[in-house]
């Protein structure tokens, strides 16, 4: 899921509150909802905001994620995931760059990338930049959140569909995937992982302004950001609006999907909400 990629998980612009977790509040809503920016990883760095995250949960009726758990299978994400069908990554590199990747992918993962040939160059992006990070919860975030949501016996829901994620993803060419993947760990190797250690600092301070200029750095066109973040924006804002005027809610969604004009805490501002962070 789009959560999986690092660099696109966070676009802020809310400097005065230092916070992750937000207070979604209305005068006909049955008593506080909240939204958390997360991240989808395993780096301890990202967790440090569990001891106002988990009362919060408690507090609540029901937990969301983007998309509902049950709602997902290894098929809905086929198209997403591999090439198209009689298409390797040969199709889209000289041999000379092919082999330069291969070494690459070797030197970041440990792994040949020969079983990965068929894959799309986003998700190989996502697996080498995992490598930056200690990688020593036992979860991803999200995962872990919606475990503690489970175990509490809270009303497990989505705020879109799975189909938004696969459109959106699958919006952006094959051919400037390729581009992209061997442009950030082949001639800018340093700089990529430079980047990725930043922006988890970034995150685990709470600084949502420094991240978004983080990601400001990344080369997706606007186009297709639009796609991934503002047009699914206004659906999980009418999705968790209709939600939290009949029960409290926790909302657990990639952080890129609350701040800015087009953010989800914006579109609820503009609906009525009451919005503020809650601070460690």
């Amino acid at each position: 899921m789009i959560r999986n990629f690092l660099f696109l998980f966070v676009l802020v612009y809310y400097a005065r509150g230092q916070s992750l977790l937000w207070k979604v509040e209305c005068e006909e809503c049955p008593g506080p909802s909240y939204l958390y920016g997360t991240m989808h990883v395993k780096d301890s760095r990202a967790f440090g905001f569990m001891d106002i995250v988990e009362p919060s949960i408690e507090e609540c009726e029901m937990f969301a994620l983007e998309v509902a758990m049950d709602s997902i299978s290894p098929t809905s994400f086929i198209s997403v995931v591999m090439l198209p069908k009689g298409k390797t990554l040969k199709n889209y590199y000289s041999k000379k760059k092919y082999k330069t990747l291969q070494q690459k992918f070797y030197e970041k993962t440990g792994m040949k990338l020969f079983p990965f040939i068929k894959m799309k160059p986003l998700f190989l992006q996502g697996m080498i930049g995992e490598k930056v990070m200690d990688n020593k919860e036992k979860d991803f975030l999200d995962l872990h959140l919606y475990n503690l949501a489970k175990e509490k016996e809270k009303k497990l829901v989505g705020l879109e569909n799975i189909q938004d994620q696969v459109n959106a993803l699958n919006s952006i060419p094959v051919k400037e995937q390729a581009k992209i993947l061997y442009e950030n760990f082949v001639q800018n190797d340093n700089q990529e992982a430079e980047l990725m250690n930043d922006l988890l600092n970034k995150y685990a301070q709470g600084d949502l302004e420094g991240v978004y200029r983080l990601i400001q750095k990344t080369e997706y066109k606007q186009e297709f950001l639009k796609k991934l973040f503002d047009d699914r924006n206004i659906k999980m804002a009418n999705r968790f609006s209709e939600y939290a005027k009949k029960h409290t809610i926790f909302g657990a969604i990639g952080a890129g999907h609350l701040p800015g004009d087009k953010g989800v805490l914006e579109l609820l501002k503009n609906k009525g909400f009451k919005v503020t962070p809650v601070l460690k």
